[in-house]
């Protein structure tokens, strides 16, 4: 597997920055609200995107506020909203991820956020760093291979990624051929290399990543 560098995106500002380094850079994770953890981006961002780079891969954070916790129904209802505006416009692939009140993965919240993406053709579905909240990774992890999860974004513990190298090489040792491993958490064009040399991932997410 090629070595994928994919940018942590909340504006269009952040975007402009990688127009003249896109042969740096294999997609976008693109969001709105950074300081927030990521939340789900505009219409314009996405579209702006589209125009002004030839269509380079986009992953669409869907998430309305900066908890991990579904707390009513009708939060979901504006997730599937959200999920169904983005596919309108040609989106192909989502990031998620959500947990109950005892940092478990909420498996019932992210089924019915899959039943409304997989409606179309050739989309993914891809789970964000709440999976590091966990308390057992490996039990945890089992469960978003069998929801058909494509891809897990992770630190690999509560620091940054170059701290937990270790950890990191074994969720990849373990799993990494049956879901792909991105690993994010303070990632840059500085160290990719040094944590792909120790772990050997080879996929990265960061805000500085080129």
């Amino acid at each position: 597997m090629k070595l994928i560098k994919e940018a942590c995106i909340g504006n269009i500002k952040d975007v402009k920055k990688y127009l003249d380094k896109l042969d740096q850079i294999d997609r976008f994770e693109t969001c709105s609200k950074l300081k927030l953890g990521g939340l789900t981006p505009s219409k314009r961002t996405f579209k702006f995107i589209v125009n002004k780079t030839n269509n380079l891969d986009q992953i669409i954070m869907i998430r309305t506020n900066n908890s991990f916790i579904i707390k009513n129904k009708n939060e979901i209802k504006k997730l599937k909203k959200h999920i169904k505006k983005f596919l309108k416009l040609g989106a192909k692939n989502f990031i998620f991820g959500y947990l109950t009140n005892d940092n478990k993965i909420d498996v019932d919240t992210c089924k019915k956020l899959i039943d409304v993406i997989k409606k179309e053709k050739n989309t993914t579905w891809n789970f964000h760093m709440a999976i590091d909240l966990v308390d057992n990774y490996f039990e945890e992890i089992n469960k978003l291979i069998n929801l058909g999860f494509t891809r897990i974004l992770t630190k690999g513990g509560s620091g940054p990624a170059i701290e937990n190298v270790e950890n990191l090489k074994k969720i990849n040792d373990k799993y990494g051929n049956k879901i792909e491993i991105l690993v994010g958490g303070k990632v840059t064009k500085d160290n990719y290399l040094e944590i792909e040399k120790q772990t050997k991932i080879r996929q990265f997410h960061g805000r500085e990543i080129a």
